[in-house]
């Protein structure tokens, strides 16, 4: 199966990293001169992925003037846009307090297919995304995430038969796998989904990946993850 949509979650508030977020949503911050959501972006269209649904909220006005001024609109009512090379990219208003499910449930009407993906907007990951997807179509459940070994700082997910069975806070004693992100989900996950203020931690598989992951929570994180793709880091292994 082709999957064609990515839906990208760019409507957070970003407070662990008020420095840059104060005037921009974090998916819009710099990294090597260039916003981390096109850095997202490209991890999809090397699997020729084209299609984008930007899931906006918080200061969403950043992310609608970047591609007013990068891309060519083509919907007067919508903020549907073409880039030069051909990609589709949907702007839509979640809401500025809406939550990761919410938000989801409202980008669903705006997709066809029956299976698509969605990430969040502020990591990276060299992740195969053809891999992920074969693993997604072999257990033929409703989700799969993509569970990554970040630094301990963050909480993790307990994982049994490559099942999601349980998320805990900061807990060492669990082996140390959190949620990257990096979903593919069959479009009935809407079904799971009853409120617009509802978390997204539905049934879930999980795709163990063991090479590189980088959140941007911090100065530091943005630095790293700057090194990194200087050094082509995230070039698949």
């Amino acid at each position: 199966m082709n999957y064609k949509t990515v839906m990208i979650l760019a409507g957070g508030k970003g407070t662990r990293f008020k420095e840059k977020t104060k005037e921009i949503p974090k998916p819009m911050v710099l990294v090597n001169e260039k916003p981390l959501l096109l850095h997202i972006m490209e991890i999809y269209l090397k699997h020729n992925i084209q299609n984008f649904i930007i899931l906006a909220g918080y200061k969403k006005d950043v992310i609608i003037e970047y591609f007013n001024s990068t891309s060519v609109r083509v919907s007067k009512s919508e903020y549907i846009y073409k880039s030069n090379n051909g990609n589709t990219i949907t702007i839509l208003d979640t809401g500025d307090e809406t939550l990761t499910g919410g938000r989801i449930k409202l980008g669903l009407e705006y997709v066809d297919e029956n299976h698509l993906y969605i990430t969040y907007g502020d990591g990276l990951a060299n992740v195969n995304i053809t891999e992920l997807t074969k693993f997604h179509n072999n257990h033929k459940k409703i989700a799969t995430l993509t569970a990554v070994k970040p630094p301990p700082r963050f909480g993790n997910i307990k994982i049994k038969n490559n099942t999601v069975v349980e998320f805990e806070e900061k807990n060492l004693m669990f082996e140390n796998w959190i949620n990257g992100g990096f979903f593919v989900v069959n479009k009935s996950i809407k079904n799971y989904i009853s409120s617009l203020n509802q978390p997204f931690e539905s049934e879930l598989m999980a795709y163990k990946h063991r090479q590189l992951f980088r959140p941007v929570d911090t100065i530091h994180e943005l630095q790293l993850l700057e090194e990194d793709l200087s050094k082509d880091l995230f070039q698949l292994r």
